[in-house]
């Protein structure tokens, strides 16, 4: 079964939702094949030769009837019989991007502060302490004779109710 492809050129981040490609105007659809036992997220398109110079410059595609857009990989295969075979790995960011951006999620962990919610127990994230240790000299001895320390604290903060 033959697939129209639409070829692109892309530059731009892959990890990126909206991307803004460039349609190669030679060659803006092409009737492919895929190679026996091709998968949904990396199959292999069988092109003709000729072909093969209007998407040279091609590092992106989307196949309309699988609904997917894929990056085509820089290697190529020349086959017998005038046969080039182009290898592809699916984008997911852009193939689902609807269903991405319509869907209502609870962020777990992230990297912005802005986004943290104190309502989530990160376990990924260790709270830091500073622990400070201050010795100080004191003008006479605080051990009394029994061999008992005395000690006192003073501090600013308040005190909590234990009722």
């Amino acid at each position: 079964m033959r697939h129209l492809v639409t070829f692109y050129e892309y530059h731009g981040q892959k990890k990126k939702i909206e991307k803004d490609l460039t349609n190669v105007e030679d060659a803006t659809t092409i009737n492919v094949n895929f190679k026996d036992g091709y998968t949904l997220s990396n199959p292999d398109i069988i092109l003709l030769r000729s072909d093969v110079d209007d998407v040279k410059n091609c590092n992106y595609a989307h196949i309309p009837n699988l609904g997917r857009y894929y990056f085509i990989s820089p290697q190529k295969d020349f086959e017998k019989g005038g046969f080039v075979i182009l290898h592809l790995h699916v984008d997911v960011l852009s193939s689902f991007k609807s269903a991405i951006k319509s869907a209502e999620l609870l962020i777990e962990r992230t990297s912005k502060s802005s986004w943290k919610s104190p309502y989530l127990n990160d376990t990924g994230l260790f709270p830091t302490a500073k622990r400070d240790l201050i010795i100080k000299t004191f003008g006479s001895d605080i051990i009394t004779p029994s061999n008992q320390i005395v000690l006192h604290t003073s501090g600013v903060g308040e005190v909590a109710n234990s009722e």
